[in-house]
């Protein structure tokens, strides 16, 4: 711990003569110092205006040092070792000497602490870009230990994938700022959870990154406290255990009403393009998702909602209505976790005007064909949120935080109909969820992470969504 520590505090002071410099540079580019100007640019002619550019570039250097970026730590590193052999060559003056001191001081102190920028150049590390037996295995594991709803959310091409080097597992998150967002719980076998845990936080703290999982689930809270984080119920998930779940009984009474509705105007049909490709089914579904997306109020959600995927089904299931013209009216798309054990309505969408009760007949239908092979559990997803406020839990600022949004902000984001629309089909199960944190409490940094992980439009949609709502309402 005292070697990390040291490490640590020699990096940041290297990152600081970096810092230093840079603004000295700046202030200088002000005033007409000439022998200044010599020996810190090694008597080549350059202007006020390179000048401020070049401090610029070393302040952005020193903020991506700071946040342990390994590419900036290369560029600082060919940089110092240019400019220290120049000013070694040319430079007899005390001053220069003094230059040479503190570059020479700097570039040790990277060299030294270079397991510490480990940060990574995300680009090609996501899921899109992964090779075939990379994705494969993401896949594989995946499949075998995803016991979260939203484990096969991984595979989407929007996530960066964290692979263990100790634990055949994977990590599919996201990165804004220095935030870290984990999409569900890490994915391996249950009885190497704490190592894989340990490992991936052990990433985090090299890349000096803060990390939020969001829609974790209770089976692994307690590994989660054993090292170190904390967490809060971030609403509840609907789950239907398939054997037991049928539309008799009064509960059911409005929703058996709007399948039989549905059952008079349209018919459902499973879509299987593994094996076998329909052109003319996949532009229908292709339809019905742009009148969907055009009748939105805010921009497409992403990372905790999965897309249609027809490119690369792999497990993902489909199951479409068609009316009495066959015209595909709406679509569902049903992801596997657990084994194929149990199964997520995750994508559903209808056309405007779509027949009464098509998208719960959707669903209902959906879950019966998939429990027929198999399947035991069914499932909507989280209704965020909702009954954040625990039995027996301190009731801190989160918790209120939370409970204040979920009854004040519907106009941002409808969390109140979100849960209403899920009750209504009578879950088996309503199980709770989490928000699990590697700080005290979640911090701003992390709630806009969040935000804008699932939204890019950010906050920033989520307000015009509210504004047009309010002028469509007047």
């Amino acid at each position: 711990m005292k070697k990390e520590i040291f490490r640590r505090n020699l990096a940041n002071t290297a990152i600081g003569v970096v810092f230093v410099v840079a603004v000295v540079i700046f202030v200088a580019a002000f005033f007409h110092l000439q022998r200044f100007h010599d020996l810190v640019f090694n008597f080549v002619n350059i202007n006020r205006y390179i000048q401020w550019a070049v401090s610029v570039i070393l302040l952005l250097i020193a903020w991506h040092l700071y946040q342990r970026k390994r590419l900036a730590w290369t560029i600082c590193i060919v940089t110092l070792s240019a400019s220290l052999v120049l000013h070694f060559v040319l430079h007899n003056h005390p001053i220069g000497i003094f230059i040479i001191i503190c570059e020479a001081f700097a570039l040790v102190a990277l060299l030294i602490c270079y397991n510490d920028f480990r940060r990574p150049f995300h680009r090609f590390s996501r899921a899109g870009n992964l090779s075939d037996k990379k994705k494969q295995l993401a896949r594989d594991i995946v499949v075998k230990y995803g016991q979260n709803s939203s484990s096969y959310l991984a595979l989407e091409d929007d996530k960066i994938l964290f692979f263990g080097k100790e634990v055949d597992g994977v990590v599919a998150y996201g990165v804004v700022g220095n935030v870290v967002t984990v999409c569900g719980d890490p994915i391996c076998a249950p009885e190497e959870f704490v190592q894989f845990l340990a490992e991936f936080k052990a990433f985090c703290a090299e890349c000096s990154y803060e990390c939020i999982f969001l829609g974790t689930t209770d089976v692994f809270i307690k590994q989660y406290e054993m090292l170190g984080y904390n967490h809060v119920k971030a609403g509840e998930e609907a789950r239907f255990h398939l054997e037991e779940y049928q539309l008799a009984g009064g509960k059911m009474a409005k929703l058996r009403a709007q399948i039989n509705h549905a059952n008079k105007e349209v018919t459902t049909h499973e879509y299987k393009p593994v094996d076998n490709k329909d052109e003319e089914i996949e532009k229908g579904i292709d339809a019905v998702s742009n009148a969907w997306l055009e009748g939105k109020k805010s921009g497409q959600l992403g990372f905790s909602v999965g897309g249609v995927g027809l490119e690369d089904p792999m497990d993902r299931r489909y199951f479409y209505a068609t009316n009495e013209e066959g015209k595909i009216v709406a679509f569902n798309v049903f992801l596997p976790y657990d084994n194929k054990k149990g199964y997520l309505a995750d994508v559903t969408r209808r056309i405007p005007h779509a027949p009464g009760g098509v998208t719960e007949k959707l669903i209902f239908d959906g879950f019966m064909s998939l429990h027929e092979e198999g399947a035991e559990w069914g499932n909507m997803g989280m209704a965020t949120l909702a009954n954040v406020r625990e039995e027996g839990q301190k009731e801190d600022a989160t918790v209120k935080l939370l409970d204040f949004i979920y009854e004040k902000c519907n106009s941002f984001y409808g969390f109140k109909d979100l849960h209403l629309a899920k009750e209504k089909y009578s879950p088996t199960v309503w199980a709770p969820g989490y928000f699990v944190y590697s700080t005290k409490t979640i911090t701003p940094e992390m709630a806009f992470a969040a935000i804008t992980i699932q939204n890019p439009g950010g906050v920033k949609d989520f307000v015009l969504s509210s504004v047009k709502a309010h002028v469509k309402g007047t």
